[in-house]
């Protein structure tokens, strides 16, 4: 492949990597079964691939929170935003087969998903603390049956 500059094999890099997640996660509200289980499965590819690959999980956080003086410009609120619609859909055919409170926000449920799981990330990439193995199924767990007694 010729890139043509540095800029351009940056960005490709980029692109490449988000392509991989969107190719995995894409395809999860097709997807049948329970929703618990489709996003224990979603998060449990994104956590065993950022553990496997760990500097290509930094790379894309350290581009996007921590951009270098005179890095190219790359839209990762696109992507963002794609993942976050992908999740609402989700969580709203979740409400419409009774396993989602109907009173539930979805912006907010989205909002505390990807907080948490971006902490993860960070505390992975920044801190040097390994992901736990099951992270995903405390993660949704904790989701779907909150912390009231």
């Amino acid at each position: 492949y010729y890139f043509g500059s540095t800029e351009g094999l940056f960005l490709a890099t980029l692109q490449s990597e988000i392509d991989v997640i969107d190719a995995e996660t894409r395809d999860i509200p097709q997807r049948r079964g329970p929703l618990k289980q489709l996003m224990v499965d979603a998060l449990t590819y994104m956590m065993d691939r950022a553990r496997d690959q760990p500097h290509r999980m930094a790379l894309l956080m350290r581009a996007e929170h921590e951009p270098d003086r005179g890095q190219p410009a790359f839209d990762f609120e696109k992507h963002r935003r794609a993942h976050h619609h992908e999740l609402e859909n989700l969580l709203r055919q979740g409400i419409e087969r009774g396993e989602v409170r109907a009173d539930v926000r979805v912006d907010d449920a989205v909002d505390l998903i990807v907080s948490y799981v971006e902490r993860q990330m960070c505390r992975m990439v920044v801190e040097g603390v390994p992901i736990p193995e099951d992270f995903p199924e405390r993660a949704i767990d904790l989701f779907f049956r909150g912390v009231a007694a």
